[in-house]
């Protein structure tokens, strides 16, 4: 059975515009996974990741003021004075620089305070993206999509070659 030319012709121009719809939908996706890469987070997201900053600046605290401690609690004679051979009880500054965890940890809702009356006060971009965790969500989806678009190309591309597997 002979394919006429009129035919071949409607089919070549077919896989064309399947190509074209292709290339357009791979190019939108990687458009907008360059977007989600480089749009700054909304406002309210960036600080609830430095609020998550300050928490984990803080945690180490407790447990190095412990191991510190810890010592005297049974010893309660031994308790040396404030200063005596250079101790530190609460452990707030090391030499003359301060203990970032020390400070954080008993400073905490103050220093929340400030950073998040700071963050108000920034100017902040008009245009940002989804949220950090809808991010990643996008981005696992767009990569999986890119990838499958790149395929279905690359066979269109084979297939003009005429070299598809079948």
């Amino acid at each position: 059975m002979a394919l006429s030319l009129n035919k071949l012709t409607a089919m070549f121009a077919e896989v064309r515009g399947e190509q074209a719809r292709l290339e357009k939908r791979l190019d939108e996706c990687l458009r907008r996974r360059e977007d989600l890469h480089s749009l700054p987070l909304p406002r309210e997201d960036f600080a609830k990741i430095v609020d998550g900053w300050i928490d984990q600046a803080q945690t180490a605290y407790p447990s190095k003021l412990r191991q510190k401690l810890e010592s005297f609690i049974d010893n309660p004679l031994k308790v040396p004075n404030w200063g005596d051979n250079g101790f530190n009880p609460l452990m707030i500054w090391s030499s003359t620089t301060p203990d970032p965890a020390a400070f954080t940890f008993l400073l905490k809702k103050q220093i929340r305070a400030g950073v998040a009356e700071a963050l108000a006060v920034w100017d902040w971009p008009e245009k940002v993206g989804p949220p950090q965790a809808e991010r990643f969500k996008e981005l696992e989806k767009l990569d999986k999509e890119i990838t499958d678009l790149q395929q279905q190309l690359e066979t269109i591309k084979r297939a003009a070659r005429g070299q598809i597997d079948e």
